[in-house]
């Protein structure tokens, strides 16, 4: 049992394990109820937690070949690392799965329904026939759905019986800013889908086209964004653009990389801006709930602004941190 925890911990690679848990608060934030405690919201973000790594664990699987390449020293991948054996990974993937799904029953079968997506998607994902991981097309629209859709909509599902208006609007705007960031994870693993034939769009379009994209995206997804504020927002739009002209900085550095290691600085620190740009929307829709005076919105706004700006100038400095914390 205890090996089993160890290596649930391993797959929880919490970077993204966080952004998850984020998308479901936004989700409960939306509707105005992250201010009020309820028992659902542990279970949903469990419930989360367990799928993820159920996705991790059935994708390490399939892919170990490509990890060894790409992730040579085993960091995060207990196949590589031999610290865990296929068999082992099966039976967590298995265990992960029922708790992802048990963990929401309380909650409804809407939350459930959500859940059997996510695993859904974790297994197309990764398994033959379909194996959307090999589509060049649709790896990353499907990633979108299950990094930001299913846990938005879990905790919609947490406190609500349907989507409001505005829910759509919400996730459009994160699902697009999200593709803008996993398009690019590909740069990583260039070296392993070259030699097992994995067609990624990185691949089969380019550097140029990849990068293109991805700003585009971002762009779209800022518009949305800066549309909000005749409902949530006001002068903290302005803040949040500080967020957003890191990212396309950070864009113009990976477009002019000339060396892996540049490419993967330029990432990290960028979605590291990403990061903060939700965990500041994240904070402005509590204190909207609360009623909170548009001057306290705005001073919270700016902290959470000058606290990453900071974290973005000492890591324009010293990029090797960035890529050195890095795990996923």
């Amino acid at each position: 049992m205890i090996k089993y925890i160890k290596l649930f911990i391993e797959m929880l690679r919490y970077r993204v394990a966080v952004l998850l848990l984020m998308f479901l608060l936004i989700g409960i934030a939306v509707h105005e109820k992250i201010t009020v405690f309820s028992y659902d919201y542990v279970l949903a973000s469990l419930a989360l937690l367990f799928s993820y790594v159920s996705a991790t664990t059935i994708n390490d699987i399939i892919d170990v070949k490509i990890d060894r390449i790409n992730h040579p020293h085993g960091k995060g991948r207990p196949l590589v690392s031999k610290k865990a054996s296929k068999k082992e990974l099966y039976v967590l993937n298995i265990i992960t799965s029922v708790l992802a799904v048990l963990m929401v029953v309380p909650i409804g079968w809407k939350a459930v329904m959500v859940m059997l997506l996510s695993l859904s998607i974790s297994y197309i994902y990764s398994l033959d026939p379909i194996k959307i991981s090999h589509r060049t097309h649709l790896a990353h629209i499907f990633l979108s759905v299950a990094y930001v859709i299913v846990p938005y909509s879990l905790g919609v599902f947490t406190i609500s019986e349907w989507y409001v208006p505005i829910d759509y609007f919400f996730m459009g705007a994160f699902t697009i800013l999200f593709f803008g960031r996993i398009i690019l994870k590909d740069f990583r693993d260039v070296k392993g889908d070259l030699k097992y034939g994995k067609p990624t769009f990185l691949i089969v379009y380019g550097k140029n086209i990849t990068c293109l994209i991805s700003v585009i995206s971002v762009i779209f997804g800022n518009i949305m964004i800066i549309s909000l504020s005749s409902i949530y927002l006001g002068y903290e739009i302005f803040v949040l653009q500080i967020f957003f002209f890191c990212i396309y900085f950070m864009s113009y550095r990976l477009w002019k990389a000339e060396s892996k290691e540049k490419e993967q600085e330029a990432i990290v620190i960028g979605a590291k801006m990403g990061n903060g740009l939700i965990l500041t929307l994240l904070g402005l829709l509590a204190l909207h709930e609360y009623n909170a005076a548009s001057s306290f919105s705005l001073f919270y706004s700016l902290l959470t602004m000058t606290m990453f700006l900071l974290s973005f100038i000492i890591l324009l400095s010293n990029p090797h941190q960035a890529v050195a914390g890095y795990r996923g």
